[in-house]
């Protein structure tokens, strides 16, 4: 399902200017995609540290390209030792947006911000070991 991001924005856009509208435009998500590049770490203006990154999500025939950041400290731990190409899911808030690029350029696009990052590799082991043993 592709939604249509510019639309959603508008409305949230509308929606915040008044007091009824606060919160339009945010849903509760789970995101599961391939990391376009490698996270990035980084620093807030207070010194706070998260992690940023790109997802590809498969939608039917194309792609949706969600913007990922992660304030959670165990979340953007998580997020930073992934690297480019590896699968992960993403729980958070998804927010749709428009923004101004540098060629002036309208664009719009989804952000996640992540609660929780779970990994391929931390659901095969978590199912090994939740696996009942095998009668000898």
């Amino acid at each position: 399902m592709v939604l249509d991001v510019p639309a959603l924005a508008r409305y949230r856009a509308a929606g915040a200017a008044g007091a009824a509208g606060r919160g339009a435009g945010m849903i509760a998500a789970l995101v599961i995609g391939e990391l376009t590049a490698d996270p990035v770490a980084r620093t807030s203006v207070n010194g706070n540290h998260f992690a940023t990154a790109n997802l590809r999500v498969p939608a039917g025939d194309a792609a949706q390209f969600i913007g990922l950041a992660a304030f959670d400290r165990t979340a953007a731990e998580k997020l930073l030792r992934l690297k480019k190409g590896d699968a992960c899911a993403a729980t958070g808030t998804l927010t749709a947006n428009v923004w101004t690029d540098r060629e002036g350029n309208e664009r719009s696009g989804w952000r996640i911000t992540a609660t929780a990052i779970l990994t391929i590799y931390e659901a095969t082991k978590r199912r090994k070991a939740e696996a009942p043993e095998a009668p000898e």
